[in-house]
């Protein structure tokens, strides 16, 4: 699976388009990318940035998806936010059909729990299972 093709998959397993900060979807991709098993041979890079894991090639990844009518990026205060689009939302169910039923549940789970925990028990948790990725927290100072 390609890594846009994870990014749809990932942010339609809602069943809705909802909308993720930077901080939500860096963590959300790095929670699939290293438990979900979808991409073994196409793994995203991240490192232990100062607010937690972070993979600049997501981002990336995420403006080319704009750049095709999949991905809505829109401005929010000092950030932006990421929503699928219909079009979006349409290619991520049709890359689901190829899943298990329970990686389909194990997505819908981790993102659900993604789109409704507050930053702070989110990045703690991610820390727990993966203490590497605190080494430059911005807080650890």
């Amino acid at each position: 699976m390609e890594k846009s093709e994870v990014i749809l998959v990932t942010m339609a397993a809602l069943g809705e388009i909802h909308e993720f900060t930077p901080t939500k979807i860096q963590k959300l991709i790095f929670i699939i990318d290293r438990e979900a098993k979808l991409n073994e041979q196409n793994k995203f890079n991240f490192i232990a940035d100062s607010y937690g894991p972070f993979d600049m090639e997501l981002h990336d990844e995420l403006k080319a998806l704009q750049a095709q009518g999949l991905l809505r990026i829109k401005p929010f205060k000092t950030f932006r936010t990421y929503s699928l689009t219909e079009k979006g939302m349409e290619r991520g169910v049709e890359i689901a059909k190829t899943l298990t039923e329970e990686k389909k549940k194990y997505l819908h789970d981790i993102c659900d729990w993604v789109a409704a925990a507050d930053i702070s028990n989110l990045t703690r948790s991610v820390f727990n299972l993966y203490p590497e990725m605190a080494v430059n927290w911005v807080f650890n100072k």
